[in-house]
């Protein structure tokens, strides 16, 4: 495998985040019955803190890793994270709120738009 592999998905990492972030349309959770937009902060306030907590009961804080360095076509050395620490955890706590609020009664829908209100 030639080292050019890594680097080209690194530099396009956030660029593809960017574009998958900007192609969806925003959520909003939504639970029949339930109009209140304080309630539903307040529920998920609650799940946020319920699931942060187990997340990071699965997963404790890691040290960050040393970064590994590699050698360029014109032979400069450069840095790279092998990962994030703290991504999968996050992923998890993400994971786990949205089981909170499902459990509780909620589905993520589209966010309307100001012009259909």
């Amino acid at each position: 495998m030639s080292l050019r592999h890594p680097l080209r998905h690194l530099a396009c990492a956030p660029f593809i985040g960017l574009l998958l972030i900007g192609g969806c349309a925003p959520l909003e959770w939504h639970k029949t019955g339930s109009s209140s937009a304080i309630t539903v902060d307040a529920d998920e306030a609650k799940c946020r803190v319920t699931a942060r907590s187990e997340a990071r009961q699965r997963m404790p804080l890691q040290p960050i890793p040393v970064p590994q360095i590699i050698i360029d076509q014109q032979g400069r050395s450069i840095p790279v994270q092998t990962r994030q620490p703290d991504s999968e955890r996050f992923a998890l706590e993400q994971n786990l709120l949205q089981r909170c609020m499902t459990d509780l009664g909620y589905t993520l829908q589209p966010k309307p738009s100001p012009a259909n209100h």
